[in-house]
This record gives structure tokens, C-alpha cells and sequence, in this order.
């Protein structure tokens, strides 16, 4: 098979609707009801960006060249001085730290993350601490939380601050807004930036005009552009050392590279989205699409449907579902496996689900997607399975006392501490490794341990998952861990970093 220009393409990679790309590979697609997240292919591009993409392919530029034009684009689109395309939102977070902290000066920029004196402290408002401030401390930062105005003016005074950072989904209901930190930022010239990755952009663009520096959007998510791409919008001088600090530039961003094919789509979904989207059919087709859902499953005896109220800056309506257990005896997660292993795969979120609920988010339904939906959820809520009672294989072992613990992980090991307490079959006590320590809690079902602990930790929590038989003396099994902040808790970020065995030994018994 040949294109245009008599290039030749694996078939096996240009037919039918796309899928055969990921069933070759034996991957199955999914019905998306779970919204945007990187984690489940972020959104489908557009048209527009894909025909743009294609074409950009075809070509060499400069990419200095190429981003100084993108910049002058935004700029016009946006209301912003300047923007600058980046390799996803988070991204655009590291860069704009490094800008903030070294500028364009090399001497600094190339001792990076070693950012000792330099002003490198990072303000954040004290509820605001998320997973991706990480991109922030990549560049050699510091986090401190601030709780109200005379905690912001006290750290600015005591120097060394090179940003605030503000997270857009929280400044509605935040204790300090962006409103009363934008005033006392300007007087001390600390820059402020915006993370935006999930919300809508406008133009003018909303932060900028509140007195953000700098603002932060996904280019992958509601803008339908690459899925690997951002946009940092905002003051000019700011704007061009991120891009000092970037790829193909020899700093701290150049392994945070974007192709021309990359900076062409995004801002081909930058025009499409203030030229061409209308808003309106847009949102009249989300709310079709849940009023189906919501009378499919609403037609099951103890199953409602509740149209969720848009908060802060949220513009996607959601649907959740809510049913008795005494009528359906699923959880949120169960539902939400059976869903997945269908055909074909329906996906919802483990964000948000209950032991009697779940969340559906209409963004990435195609169309006719939900009517397959509809069909799936009727299907499965009607079949009232009966409860199943927690198998036993005889009483519950004692594991009581102090623990020694080897974590081996995929490359290394760790030594922690179990301090447990049993009251039958439950369990209680200490998690302790190195550096942190948290509650343990759980239980034994016959020579079967299973225990959970969060460990706080830079503005997340580290979750572990333990599976392991019990012995005399000791224990061993396998462990699952991750990390999660208040926006993505859930067991899909509470594993994301994989697993791997541990064993334990009995230290004292209690």
C-alpha cells in the first residue's frame, strides 16, 4: 500500500477504524466514560490536528525558528504576550520553575537542579500540594506551604522565593486565592504561576487577567490536541527563558523534547478551540449523552441517576450513578472491572466510586458511545448477584508483635518495620522505612495477611498494598505501591508504580 507521495505503510497499520494499531498488539480499546486522564489515553485529537500533524511531517524547520512563530500564534489567540508549545503540562511546570529560578543565565541554568544559592523557595497555598508539584521540585525547588496573606508576605520578606505557585481547580474554594496573592506578588516582583492542565482556556485568558505571570494548559485534554503536549502562556521575558531551558536547548528540559509535528498540532487545536468549537453543541451533545446513560440505568429497580452541579472552574457536566446494595451487589469498583472486561471494554473512573456509586463523564464518548453505555450498565446492574461472604481457612493466625521487613523491589530493596496489634481477625498498628511511617490496618483471613498503609510525603501519599502468607515466624508475599494526591486518589494511582515481594520476620511478639 503506498500514500501520496509513494511512501509504503504497513496495512496492518492503515486499516479499518484504527483499532487493529493496538489488537495487533493484543491491546483492546475502550469506551471512554472516565474524562481526560493521561492514564487513559488523555482524549481523541482532532481532524484538524491529525491533517496538520500529517502535514507538518513532510517538512525540516528550525525549531527556534518554528517556536517563535508558535509564540507570536498564541500570543494572538490567547491575549497572552507569549506562549511556548511544551512535552505536556507538567512539562511546562519544570520549565517555568527553571525559569523563574536561573532565567537565561547559563551559569545558572546549567548547575540545575543544584539550585543552591539561588532563590528557589516555591509558595503554594496551603490546601493546593498535588501530585505534579514534583515537575516543580525537578528543578532544584523548594515547596512551602502558606496558609493566609501575612504567611505570604512573611516568606516573601524572608528572600529567596522565586515563584508562587497556584492550582486553577482550587482557587475557587481556596483559603488564599489568586486575587489576594497577586497584589503582594507584584509588590515583591515574585512571579506567580497558574496550573491550569485541566481546565478550559480563554481569551482573554482568565489567569493572566487576574494577575498570574504565567498559566499552564494541557494540550491533550480538553483541547483534543497531542497527548504529549502543553502550552505556558504569559509575560514575554518569562515565556522565553522557559524556552531558553527547553529542548532542543542543552539545560535542564532538554530530555522534555517537542517535535515540529507536536508544536503544529497543538496549535492547530489552539485555533480550533477559539475559532471553530461552538461551545453550545458541544455541551448540548455531553448532556444527550448522560440523559441516555441516566434513563438506561434509572430503569433499574434501585438505581438513581444524579446529574452532579458543576463547581469552580468545571465546565464537563457529570452523571453519577447511585444503587441500593440490598438490590445490586456491586461496588463502584466492581462495576467498574466488569465493565472492563466486556465487550466491548466500557471504562469509568476509580476516582470518585463508592461502594454504592460511580462517576461517568461524557468528554470522551464518541458517538453512539452511549447507547453501548446504556446497554452494558442496564445489563449489568440487573444481575442482582448474590453477596459473597469473605472465605475462611480456619481461625485467623496471630502476627501480633514487631516485624522486620525486606521490600525488594524491581531494582534494589528497602528494609522497613511492621508494629502490628490483632484483635481477631483485624488488624491495626505501624508502618514504618526510613524515612516515614503511617498506620497499618486491614486483616488476617486464616494463614493470609492483607494490609494497606498511606504514607504522607510532598504533598501526595505513598500507598502500599500488602498480600502475604503467614508462617511461624514469619511472613511473605507481594506488595503493590503508589502514590496519590486529593485530585487522583483511587487504586489505579494508588498502584501505578508497580510491585514486587517482601518477606518479614518476627522480631517480638506481643
Amino acid at each position: 500500500m503506498t500514500v501520496g507521495d509513494g511512501t509504503h505503510t504497513d496495512p496492518a497499520m492503515a486499516g479499518g477504524d484504527g483499532r487493529d494499531v493496538y489488537e495487533r498488539l493484543g491491546v483492546r480499546p475502550v469506551i471512554n466514560g472516565a474524562g481526560v486522564h493521561t492514564v487513559h489515553g488523555n482524549s481523541i485529537m482532532l481532524p484538524e490536528v491529525e491533517a496538520a500533524m500529517n502535514a507538518a511531517v513532510r517538512h525540516f524547520v528550525l525549531i527556534d525558528e518554528l517556536m517563535e512563530a508558535a509564540s507570536r500564534r498564541l500570543a494572538e489567540l490567547t491575549g497572552a504576550e507569549a506562549g511556548i508549545v511544551t512535552a505536556g503540562s507538567a512539562a511546562a511546570l519544570s520549565l517555568a520553575a527553571a525559569a523563574c529560578v536561573a532565567g537565561n543565565d547559563p551559569d545558572k541554568m546549567l548547575a540545575l537542579p543544584e539550585a543552591d544559592g539561588m532563590k528557589r523557595r516555591v509558595l503554594i497555598p496551603a490546601n493546593q500540594r498535588f501530585a505534579y508539584d514534583h515537575a516543580i521540585r525537578l528543578a532544584g525547588c523548594v515547596m512551602v506551604t502558606v496558609d493566609n496573606v501575612s504567611a505570604l508576605e512573611a516568606e516573601m520578606h524572608s528572600g529567596g522565593v522565586a515563584m508562587i505557585c497556584v492550582l486553577a481547580a482550587k482557587d475557587h474554594a481556596a483559603r488564599l486565592t489568586l486575587k489576594q496573592i497577586a497584589p503582594q506578588a507584584r509588590r515583591q516582583a515574585v512571579p506567580v504561576v497558574v496550573d491550569a492542565a485541566s481546565e478550559f482556556p480563554e481569551s482573554p485568558d482568565l489567569w493572566l487577567t487576574r494577575g498570574a505571570d504565567l498559566v499552564i494548559y494541557s494540550g491533550g485534554k480538553y483541547l483534543r490536541g497531542p497527548a504529549s503536549s502543553g502550552l505556558l502562556l504569559g509575560k514575554r521575558d518569562l515565556v522565553a527563558a522557559a524556552w531558553a531551558n527547553a529542548a532542543p536547548h542543552q539545560a535542564i528540559g532538554r530530555p522534555m523534547k517537542i517535535s515540529k509535528e507536536q508544536i503544529i498540532g497543538a496549535l492547530a487545536a489552539v485555533e480550533h478551540w477559539f475559532a471553530r468549537r461552538d461551545p453550545r453543541v458541544q455541551a448540548d451533545g455531553w448532556n444527550r449523552d448522560l440523559a441516555t446513560i441516566a434513563r438506561a440505568a434509572s430503569a433499574v429497580d434501585g438505581v438513581t441517576a444524579e446529574r452532579q452541579p458543576l463547581t469552580g472552574s468545571q465546565r464537563v457536566p457529570r452523571l453519577r450513578l447511585r444503587w441500593q446494595r440490598s438490590k445490586v451487589a456491586m461496588t463502584g469498583l466492581e462495576l467498574r472491572a466488569r465493565l472492563l472486561e466486556g465487550k466491548p471494554r466500557i471504562l469509568l473512573d476509580d476516582i470518585g466510586a463508592t461502594d454504592d456509586s460511580i462517576l461517568i463523564d461524557p468528554f470522551g464518548l464518541q458517538p453512539g458511545d452511549a447507547a453501548v453505555v446504556s446497554a452494558a450498565l442496564r445489563r449489568l446492574l440487573s444481575t442482582v448477584a448474590p453477596e459473597i461472604s469473605e472465605s475462611r481457612t480456619g481461625p485467623a493466625m496471630a502476627v501480633s508483635g514487631t516485624w522486620s521487613v525486606l521490600l525488594r523491589f524491581l531494582h534494589g530493596s528497602a528494609q522497613h518495620e511492621f508494629r502490628i496489634e490483632q484483635k481477631e481477625d483485624r488488624l491495626s498498628g505501624w508502618h514504618k522505612s526510613a524515612s516515614f511511617g503511617a498506620m497499618l490496618e486491614e486483616h488476617v483471613t486464616g494463614n493470609r495477611l492483607f494490609a494497606r498503609t498511606r504514607h504522607p510525603r510532598d504533598g501526595v501519599e505513598i500507598s502500599y498494598r500488602f498480600d502475604g502468607a503467614i508462617a511461624r515466624g514469619t511472613m511473605a508475599g507481594t506488595f503493590r505501591v503508589g502514590s496519590s494526591g486529593e485530585a487522583n486518589r483511587g487504586p489505579v494511582a494508588d498502584e501505578q508504580f508497580g510491585g514486587g515481594e517482601w518477606t518479614a520476620a518476627c522480631l517480638e511478639q506481643a
